[in-house]
């Protein structure tokens, strides 16, 4: 009868860390069912002068990435990635995805931008991505930030208006 006690009492001590992690994570903006920490919009951020001609705020815990032509900023946990990219034009940018499901071009309200949602899968990776083209001179800056598909893509959405929000071509306010 005491081990049953004990098997009971185990149950109900995991089921209560079980729903305190859920209800933490929840309460957080993550979602409850992973261990995934997808960025706030509350996180820290640092400014950031590049030699693609554009200033920013990125996340300050953030790793950065130089590629040709890119530069990306990539969470602690590798689940996020914010690329920064100087290219000719929108078309430059959306032929590389050919593979996803992308929203309608939406303009960016007080601003020449514009920019689109889309989705990708991979085998059972489903990520969302936020893309902003931003005119620059003879160009397009393209901000783009990629994240987990699901219950948190609000809390992503909002990092993105504050980090592309902030994004401008080297000499502008």
């Amino acid at each position: 009868a005491s081990a049953g006690l004990l098997v009971a009492g185990a149950a109900v001590v995991l089921a209560g860390l079980t729903g305190g992690w859920a209800v933490t994570r929840a309460v957080a903006g993550q979602s409850p069912f992973t261990t995934v920490t997808v960025a706030t919009a509350s996180m820290v951020l640092r400014p950031h002068t590049d030699e693609l001609g554009f200033t920013a705020q990125v996340p300050q815990e953030w790793t950065e990435r130089r590629g040709d032509g890119a530069v990306s900023f990539v969470s602690p946990d590798g689940s996020e990635e914010l690329t920064v990219s100087r290219v000719r034009s929108v078309d430059d940018v959306t032929a590389g995805l050919a593979n996803a499901q992308v929203g309608p071009p939406q303009p960016v309200p007080g601003s020449e931008a514009t920019q689109v949602v889309f989705r990708t899968t991979e085998g059972e990776r489903h990520r969302t991505g936020w893309l902003r083209f931003v005119p620059a001179g003879d160009g397009v800056l393209a901000v783009r930030l990629t994240a987990p598909g699901g219950s948190s893509e609000n809390v992503t959405a909002e990092l993105f208006e504050i980090v592309a929000g902030r994004i401008s071509p080297a000499g502008s306010p």
